[in-house]
Parts: structure tokens; sequence; C-alpha cells
């Protein structure tokens, strides 16, 4: 089951980090949103079976912790940035907004719709529906 587990992880975050990086890079492609969109989902499963099999090693971690700083601030230290970075990204912070601001898809927004430069500026998702 182990190895199961670690081969899933190589290969669906492999995909995961390919088709991330064909979406930065190229312009909108459904069918890769859908394969990152599938890895993504499966990434999340398999990691969550990482975690859950390796349950005993994080209690061991986290009670038996000789270090500088404790397991526990650890814990706390790296929840507070990925907390960070969420909010970042969910409102348009740097450097999530650094990111998306380079990103193929924002650059090439107008280029790609008949909508006028000047009707699309209030929102970055407005299309023509035909």
């Amino acid at each position: 089951m182990r190895h199961l587990v670690n081969f899933g992880l190589l290969f669906s975050f492999t995909a995961l980090a390919v088709t991330g990086g064909l979406a930065y890079f190229q312009p909108f492609s459904l069918s890769v949103t859908n394969i990152h969109i599938i890895a993504g989902f499966v990434t999340l499963v398999l990691v969550i079976l990482h975690i859950v099999a390796r349950v005993p090693y994080f209690k061991n971690r986290m009670t038996k912790g000789r270090q500088r700083i404790s397991a526990r601030l650890q814990v706390v230290i790296i929840g507070i940035a990925c907390g960070g970075l969420v909010y970042a990204s969910i409102n348009n912070q740097p450097p999530a907004s650094w990111l998306i601001e380079n990103s193929c898809n924002n650059s090439n927004r107008y280029s790609c719709c008949y909508i006028p430069k000047a009707l699309c500026a209030n929102s970055t998702h407005q299309t023509l529906q035909s």
C-alpha cells in the first residue's frame, strides 16, 4: 500500500505541476484545466492516505520533540504561513497577484475576446456570449 501511495503521489503531482505550468504559460485550454482538476483531486486523496498511514510518526514527533524550536511551534508557524498564502490568493494580494499578472491568460485576455478593453476593465472574467 505504501509504495502504491508514493508512486501515485509522484505521478499525480507530476501531472498537477505540468498542467499548472501549461495553464500559466499557454492560453486557456479546457482539457488542460480538466486534467489539472482531476490530478489535484487525486493528489489530495493520496496525501490524505499518506498522512493517515503515518499518524504514529506525527504523534511521536509532537510529543518527543527535542529541537531548538518545538514541533508544535513549527506546525503553528507553517500553518500561519499557509493560511497567509491562502488569504493572499483569495483577496488577490501579493505574491498571488504578481503571479496572476504575469500569466499568459491575464496578459492576453483582451486579444482573445471581442469586448473592448474599456468594458472589460471592471472584470477579469467577462467574455462575449454568443
